[in-house]
């Protein structure tokens, strides 16, 4: 097998288009990894707060081709999402039916993914499309953080697995009396 190319790109600050429609404030990291492992734990943290609607529309239209790569590469993995939102409380007056905050728990209609799953597709769109009714204090580290430490997420974090976090947020990290490293 070739050795896999990896692309890391670092935002901070706010994302801004300029007018050119591209983004500022980015770094872009490229490196070649030649050691990979079979297996990959691929956690989303999604911000489901008021401004995302269309950005995680834009990225749940577009999964086919996120989800082809990674079956391409024959690895075994697990995709799970959960959200930036930490809050104790739903906000109802946003939506009278609003599901409970997920607080690090994975999210979407099976607890997370794997190669094999019926209707990858489907459910992985689902799973990303959060709606924007989740707080606007977005607190994805925390939330990263109780995803991959938590007991509720039954089996998703492998040891023996690489770990792939992927933010999908529009703003600044908004953590709560925590220092920032």
């Amino acid at each position: 097998m070739s050795p896999l190319k990896v692309r890391v790109i670092t935002a901070h600050g706010q994302w801004k288009q300029n007018a050119k429609d591209q983004p500022h404030h980015y770094t872009d990291h490229r490196r070649t990894v030649t050691e990979f492992p079979d297996k990959i734990d691929i956690l989303w943290v999604v911000d489901n707060s008021g401004s995302m609607a269309k950005h995680q529309d834009a990225i749940a239209d577009e999964v086919r081709g996120f989800l082809n790569k990674i079956q391409q590469t024959g690895l075994n993995f697990h995709l799970g999402v959960t959200t930036t939102d930490m809050s104790s409380r739903p906000d109802l007056e946003c939506n009278p039916n609003a599901p409970n905050p997920a607080r690090g728990r994975l999210v979407g209609p099976e607890r997370y993914l794997v190669r094999t799953s019926s209707n990858l597709y489907g459910k992985f769109s689902q799973a990303i499309r959060q709606g924007q009714c989740g707080s606007n204090a977005e607190r994805g580290l925390e939330a990263m953080e109780t995803a991959l430490t938590t007991s509720d997420n039954g089996d998703f974090l492998r040891p023996e697995a690489m770990l792939v976090v992927i933010f999908l947020t529009d703003e600044d990290d908004k953590e709560i009396g925590r220092a920032h490293v």
